[in-house]
């Protein structure tokens, strides 16, 4: 169920976190601005990749969770 959708391989999970944060000019504390994550499925099989929220995938990425599951 949680494979290649082109191949059927095994899949790899890849993600990237990026937290940016303003610094305090007087006391050089952090307070956080944003965060982004770049996400995606990446067969070794056969080189596709697919970005973690692909609606033409039969499943999700699920960060509560830190899981694929299934759309529904």
């Amino acid at each position: 169920m949680f494979t290649c959708p082109k191949c059927g391989g095994e899949l790899l999970f890849t993600a990237e976190r990026h937290d940016t944060y303003w610094v305090d000019p007087q006391t050089g504390e952090f307070e956080h601005a944003i965060s982004g994550e770049k996400a995606w499925f990446e067969c070794p099989d056969c080189g596709d990749r697919f970005n973690a929220s692909d609606p033409e995938l039969p499943f999700r990425f699920d960060p509560d969770k830190l899981r694929a599951v299934e759309r529904g």
